[in-house]
């Protein structure tokens, strides 16, 4: 059963919720359809909240704007640790804090990677 209701049941705790690092094949539909800006932008990491076999949520991070915002946070001794959160979603039927959970989650699988400073507008 694939039904709306169906996958609200499953999402209606963070119980059955994964993260993890999904492609921009698997992130895109979703963006193009429930993302504000209707785009994929800069972002070239993607990272997906399931609930049980249905993604629910999604949140892309890429470069900064412009040229040198990143040294511009932190120095150029860290630029290299700078990502921007660029773009997020979640489904109508998915939980009402998906975005709060993905985000953190994400934010700490990246420093785990060595990207630890994220910024976002």
């Amino acid at each position: 059963m694939n039904t709306i209701e169906e996958k609200k049941r499953v999402a209606e705790d963070f119980e059955n919720a994964e993260v993890r690092a999904i492609s921009f094949e698997e992130a895109r539909p979703l963006i193009l359809q429930y993302e504000y800006l209707g785009t994929t932008g800069s972002a070239k990491i993607f990272y997906g909240l399931f609930f049980g076999p249905y993604l629910g949520c999604v949140v892309g991070f890429g470069t900064t704007a412009g040229t040198r915002d990143a040294a511009s946070v932190c120095g150029e001794d860290y630029a290299d640790k700078v990502i921007e959160l660029v773009r997020g979603c979640r489904t109508l039927w998915a939980h009402k804090h998906s975005a709060t959970y993905l985000i953190s989650r994400a934010a700490k699988d990246l420093a785990e990677r060595g990207t630890n400073i994220i910024i976002a507008y």
